[in-house]
């Protein structure tokens, strides 16, 4: 989800909706931090926390969409 928008907030909702669509689990909001802490883990501080959101940042021509 954060890769189809690089550099761009990406909603918590928007996520939510995109990695479970209606098959969310019970405590789904710990599980996006859950996701979000293994993806930081992985990739450093590349993702950044908004008020709105998380944003990827990466140079748009390392994404193979891009």
């Amino acid at each position: 989800m954060l890769l189809r928008t690089p550099n761009s907030v990406v909603s918590d909702d928007a996520i939510i909706d995109g990695v479970w669509g209606d098959d969310l689990p019970g405590s789904v909001k710990q599980s996006l931090h859950t996701y979000i802490s293994n993806l930081r883990a992985l990739l450093g501080g590349r993702i950044e926390r908004s008020a709105h959101g998380y944003l990827l940042a990466v140079e748009p021509e390392s994404v193979d969409a891009v």
